[in-house]
């Protein structure tokens, strides 16, 4: 994805990078720094980058590096953000130039959130009864993950019983929770746990779909030279759909066992079916009905057939919302941007008669962002967003190739800078 920023250039981004050694902590100069990422991602627990600089601060042999060390990062600049990560991985250290430069080295990292290790090397022993699986997620946190701050959370319609954590890790019984949750809002299983700039998130896809725009910008493609802005799409490439995964959002049965009166539960669903259930990014789905009731067949533990229903649609929306993504790189901004908004993006048309692609124009979710800094680029600070856009908001085509239309729809209102949640008849 190649790109050439060109015009004027907007306030130039803060960037202040320290590695905490045990013999102290090392500054890192900006000219040292050959490149830093790091990704925020609805389908990542937690923010997962990658670090890699020359070292004349001689942090390999003085500090030394056994991985216990953490890399804090100040960066924006309308508004300060502060991310810490712990090395999770040191990559390499290899020879920096030629001959001449022997005993110079470059070191790679790769970090991650603090919350990575007791999430995921951590096994409890707990139990919950009559609780909301929301509020059990929300336990699991406050005690088991050091009460990480909490950003967007939708309450869940699921109470159990009695739920049992044995010896599990809080990933494993967070994964288990979710897949049988439906959203009270949203009324639909999907539920995501994820981290962004704004703090931890458990929420339904459903719900993020069916929000507005998290800032008032409209993303254009190809803007002129001499009007450099952060809506400024600067490369760009569309990720089509994958028949892979036709199998799984076809339909199917899932069936659990009732040991009270020794029989099956079954819950089956076809792509009809979900879609219906569902908030589209515009009027029609991006597949005609290829529904298939016997396309798989699951056995379950589960004896209650609405847990069955959201294990089935957990799966499916988040198949289904994979299947078109688009990835843009944009200059650096922080303000209202991050994974799990909306933004708009007015796609050209590549047809000689049409200025605008109506199947592609609209609203996209972002799915993550990649927030890089490199040696040589420019913009210095740029973020790659991958954006899931579920429907087309409009399709000429559609009654030829028949494409399902939706019946919850998020669409843009003309002229009204608002978009509405509406039901397409």
């Amino acid at each position: 994805m190649a790109y050439e920023a060109k015009g004027k250039r907007p306030q130039e981004q803060q960037l202040s990078v320290e590695l905490e050694l045990e013999a102290g902590t090392a500054i890192i100069d900006n000219k040292d720094l050959y490149l830093l990422y790091f990704v925020e991602d609805i389908f990542s627990s937690v923010i997962t980058g990658k670090l890699q600089f020359a070292d004349p601060y001689g942090a390999f042999e003085l500090g030394p590096i056994t991985g216990n060390e953490r890399i804090l990062i100040s960066y924006g600049q309308d508004e300060d953000q502060e991310l810490t990560g712990v090395i999770y991985k040191m990559n390499n250290v290899e020879q920096m130039g030629g001959l001449e430069k022997a005993g110079s080295q470059i070191i790679e990292l790769f970090f991650v959130q603090e919350m990575f290790f007791p999430l995921n090397h951590k096994v409890y022993s707990r139990s919950w009864t009559d609780t909301k699986t929301s509020d059990i997620v929300k336990d699991i946190c406050r005690v088991m993950l050091d009460n990480p701050t909490l950003a967007e959370w939708e309450d869940s319609n699921e109470i159990l019983e009695n739920f049992y954590m044995p010896y599990w890790r809080p990933k494993d019984a967070i994964k288990w929770l979710t897949e049988r949750s439906s959203g009270f809002t949203s009324k639909q299983g999907g539920y995501l746990f994820f981290s962004n700039r704004n703090g931890l998130n458990f929420i339904t896809i459903d719900k993020l779909i069916s929000s507005t725009k998290m800032d008032n910008d409209v993303y254009k493609l190809g803007a002129s030279d001499s009007d450099w802005a952060y809506n400024q799409i600067l490369g760009w490439k569309v990720l089509g759909s994958d028949s892979t995964a036709k199998r799984y959002i076809r339909g199917g049965v899932r069936r659990g066992f009732d040991s009270s009166t020794k029989s099956f539960v079954e819950s089956s669903n076809t792509y009809n079916d979900s879609i219906a259930k569902h908030t589209i990014l515009g009027g029609f789905s991006i597949f005609p009905d290829i529904s298939d009731v016997d396309a798989q067949y699951h056995l379950d533990g589960d004896s209650d057939i609405l847990l069955l229903d959201n294990i089935f649609q957990n799966d499916f929306i988040k198949r289904y919302n994979r299947q078109q993504m688009a990835e843009i790189v944009v200059p650096g901004k922080i303000k209202d941007r991050f994974c799990g908004g909306l933004i708009e993006i007015e796609w050209p048309s590549s047809a000689k008669d049409q200025k605008i692609n109506k199947m592609m124009k609209g609203l996209y979710l972002v799915k993550s962002i990649t927030h890089q800094w490199s040696v040589g680029q420019s913009p210095y600070y740029t973020q790659k967003m991958v954006l899931i856009k579920n429907g087309y908001t409009e399709a000429d085509a559609a009654k030829v190739v028949k494409l399902v239309k939706a019946t919850k729809s998020n669409t843009y209102g003309d002229k009204s800078s608002i978009y509405k949640l509406t039901a397409v008849i």
